[in-house]
């Protein structure tokens, strides 16, 4: 065998050694990529399910009922209060807005925050006194699918039994 022959295997045999480096590290990319969004997941399913949680407390539920019907007749301390909780979950509901643009969640998250939001929050004219002090806080993208879902909000929906 010859040197040239020799030298050809070796770059055949270097060249399957790159390609199979880099199918590996296409596929620890995309397991790290699955791995970054169910973690995005849990963290903003954990997150959601203890900010429900602090919304439903005896003091803040009757603060959040108060504000969704009569926004404008809040205390300050209710106010701050009703602020707090609603920009707080609405930080929640941005994140997955965020991770859902940025392809680490699929629009089935966004679209159950819709169907979420459009029964539970839309349809109070509290709610929509609030988002439209508060939206400036929000990313543009938010705002304008926010202000989309309450225009197609049922405004007679009582879901909370509250009007």
């Amino acid at each position: 065998m010859n040197w040239d022959a020799i030298g050809a295997v070796g770059e055949v045999v270097g060249a399957i050694g790159v390609i199979v480096s880099l199918l590996y590290l296409a596929s620890q990319v995309r397991h790290s990529a699955k791995t970054t969004g169910d973690s995005t997941a849990r963290d903003l399913f954990t997150t959601t399910a203890v900010y429900i949680a602090t919304m439903a407390e005896r003091d803040n539920r009757e603060i959040v009922m108060k504000g969704l019907t009569e926004y404008q007749n809040l205390t300050g301390a209710e106010k701050f209060t009703f602020d707090s909780l609603l920009a707080g979950f609405l930080n929640i509901v941005e994140c997955s807005f965020i991770s859902t643009r940025d392809d680490l969640f699929t629009t089935e998250a966004v679209e159950l925050w819709s169907d979420y939001l459009k029964l539970r929050f839309f349809p109070y004219q509290g709610f929509k006194d609030w988002w439209g002090e508060s939206k400036g806080l929000y990313i543009n993208g938010m705002r304008d699918w926010i202000d989309n879902e309450i225009s197609h909000a049922d405004p007679n929906s009582d879901f909370w039994k509250i009007k």
